[in-house]
């Protein structure tokens, strides 16, 4: 048989005619390199800067781009639904090139297109964490016999316990032909999730990884239109020049050893994966009713990998990987590198933030581990009169505060003229802006819907263009898809964006609480109705639209945690929403509401710090349980001397609390010897 690459195989078909249950087989050929072809990418975007010199051209870099690939025999019967080897080798080109153009750079500033530095003078490795099961009675008696502890019995079988997952074996998962197929990414919005699969798809492109993968698909599912197909999406994502995307989705199928698909954003695609006979063709990937075994790696907030977790078929199809952000010594890397040419803010904000470490301060303990938190907390930190302020920040509220608060006033001086004048029109039209682009914010929030087409934004005028000056807007001209090309007669469409969820529930937030000055009873209508109607949706899903809701002063706050109180069963989430408004007056009856029986439970790690936060508010506690430990040893030693030092607190319960308990527990042993000694 002649070789793939040899001129007797031009036009040859990569068909393999495998079922879909089955991977393709392999050979010894390898693919030839077809000659670059300078595409016109759709895919424009507004001056990043000039911090970025790699080459454009992919055929600059033969090395890096064509590592040897397994070779799938061609069908003595080609089929015209697959790719010959010229076309799947111009995709390959193509999506590198794309990949070039989108994510060669990274913004050091979430709120600031022009703040782009080459991807790997700044991206820091994260943390992973590897969900595997454990024996429960070998982990419980490795520790139950330090001081005693009262132990609760096993609550249900099958939980999981995390591990480590050190960077290069997470990679080590992905191997093509070969489970794991599905593999679930989880962390909380800003942990990095979005940047850790570009970065799976930057190290392809240069060649550093992943060079058994032919074909690497990288897609924001928020992107992925309902009726939409895999080959349509992507073909939306390659030049002009390539005319068989529709094409590809068979391709895959037949040859689905050679391909790897990136999905990024469970929680923002608008359908559910638990529907069984879905026509979502991403919802079928996702199952495994389709490409079953290409591997797919996608990634979620917690409240939509939850439910995953409770639905039987589909836990046990995937592998679960959560990422926790970044370690201590991460976050100085990452300021080190944010601050390369600045050594007296680096050298100030490493000393804060060691400090703030040593004190068991809020930002290390809670937001220094969150990328986006510590890329805004580097950005305010070279505004020296504002760093007071961020030492005292308690919240991520407090923060978002912080940062809208400095858009504004470097929006008012950005013209060179500081009089009062210019400051109060300034102020005006702001908050004109976030009036106008918050209603649409909070729509779209609803929608699950974070890019809006330039038209459908008409209406807030002058507004968008004060949001896009801002940065809290980006403004997009891209090739429109297929099907609008040919109804609506124009190849382009000019699209505008939120830079990430957070800053859309934040504008949300702002629009929605203004009702209740304007209009007391159509606020608690939304809360009800329209964040908390779909008894099928957890509240989790608005997580940050309802943090960054009952921030908004007492009286808002006050009918927030009312309406969920008296709506929502669990207290977990209650409590992770009142600990945004630090107000303890109006957060006491929902602690006390929660103490049942003289005791009180921890169900979850994300409401550690909640729960200890409210412990001056309640009355004498028999049986404080702990279910789950945070990780991170300043707030856990924290927690454990919180508790030693409070009267109210009798005895004690950890129940399966992995090996954050040995800290937690050494700590309050040490604590015993100097404090008055109780049954704990």
């Amino acid at each position: 048989m002649a070789s793939l690459d040899s001129p007797d195989s031009k036009g040859s078909r990569l068909d393999c005619k495998v079922p879909e249950d089955f991977g393709s087989s392999s050979s010894d050929d390898t693919l030839g390199h077809a000659s670059s072809h300078h595409h016109h990418h759709h895919h424009h975007h507004y001056p990043t800067g000039s911090h970025f010199t790699m080459s454009p051209l992919l055929d600059a870099l033969p090395s890096e781009r064509g590592p040897t690939i397994p070779q799938v025999s061609p069908s003595s019967q080609p089929s015209k639904d697959v790719l010959t080897v010229e076309e799947e080798q111009e995709c390959r080109e193509d999506l590198m090139q794309h990949y070039h153009e989108d994510i060669g750079e990274l913004k050091t500033d979430p709120l600031d297109p022009q703040s782009q530095v080459p991807f790997d003078s700044i991206y820091t490795n994260l943390c992973l964490l590897k969900e595997e099961e454990e024996d429960y009675n070998r982990r419980r008696n490795a520790r139950g016999k330090v001081i005693g502890l009262r132990r609760s019995p096993k609550t249900h079988y099958g939980k999981m316990f995390k591990k480590p997952l050190p960077d290069e074996e997470f990679r080590g998962l992905i191997t093509p032909g070969q489970p794991p197929y599905r593999i679930l990414v989880i962390g909380e919005a800003g942990v990095g999730k979005t940047t850790f699969l570009a970065k799976l798809a930057h190290d392809w492109r240069e060649g550093k990884d992943l060079k058994n993968i032919q074909l690497l698909f990288r897609i924001p599912l928020t992107e992925a239109a309902r009726e939409q197909t895999f080959g349509e999406v992507v073909q939306d994502n390659l030049s002009d020049e390539i005319e068989y995307g529709s094409r590809i989705g068979e391709h895959v199928k037949r040859n689905q050893s050679r391909a790897l698909l990136l999905l990024d954003g469970l929680d923002e695609l608008g359908v559910d994966i638990r529907e069984r006979d879905s026509q979502n063709e991403f919802v079928q990937i996702m199952r495994g009713e389709k490409y079953k075994r290409t591997v797919v790696v996608i990634t979620t907030r917690p409240w939509r990998a939850d439910q995953i977790l409770g639905d039987e078929k589909l836990r046990k199809l995937f592998t679960y990987v959560t990422i926790e952000g970044f370690d201590q010594d991460k976050t100085i890397d990452y300021v080190r590198k944010f601050f390369i040419d600045e050594e007296e803010s680096a050298d100030s904000l490493v000393e804060f933030l060691e400090d703030d470490r040593s004190d068991e301060g809020v930002f290390s303990t809670f937001m220094a581990s969150f990328p986006i938190y510590l890329a805004m907390l580097c950005h305010m930190w070279r505004y020296k009169e504002r760093r007071d302020n961020v030492m005292k920040l308690q919240t991520v509220s407090q923060l978002l505060d912080l940062m809208a608060q400095t858009l504004k006033d470097h929006y008012a001086s950005k013209d060179g003229d500081t009089s009062e004048e210019r400051y109060q029109e300034c102020r005006q039209e702001v908050a004109r802006c976030f009036k106008d682009v918050g209603g649409i914010a909070y729509q779209g929030v609803l929608k699950k819907q974070l890019v809006f087409k330039e038209e459908v934004l008409s209406d807030c005028g002058a507004s968008v263009s004060t949001a896009c000056e801002m940065g809290i807007l980006t403004r997009e001209k891209r090739v429109a898809p297929v099907h609008l090309r040919m109804q609506d007669g124009k190849r382009y469409q000019v699209e505008c964006r939120f830079p990430h969820m957070m800053f859309q529930d934040y504008l949300a937030a702002l629009h929605l609480a203004s009702l209740h000055h304007d209009d007391p009873d159509e606020f608690e209508r939304r809360l009800r109705h329209e964040l908390l109607g779909d008894e099928e949706e957890h509240p989790d899903r608005f997580e940050y639209l309802w943090y960054f809701t009952v921030s908004r002063g007492r009286e808002v706050g006050a009918t927030t945690l009312r309406v969920l109180s008296e709506t929502v069963d669990d207290t977990d989430f209650i409590f992770r929403v009142a600990f945004e408004c630090q107000d303890k007056e109006i957060t006491s009856p929902i602690t006390r509401a929660a103490v049942k029986n003289n005791s009180l439970r921890v169900p979850k790690e994300r409401s550690f710090a909640a729960h200890i936060h409210s412990l001056d508010t309640v009355e004498t506690l028999d049986i404080f349980t702990l279910n789950a430990l945070p990780k991170g040893r300043a707030i856990l030693r924290k927690g454990a001397e919180r508790i030693m030092s409070s009267p109210k607190i009798r005895s004690l319960a950890l129940c399966d609390c992995g090996s954050g308990s040995d800290e937690f527990i050494s700590t309050m042993a040490n604590r015993s010897t100097t404090t008055e000694a109780r049954n704990i």
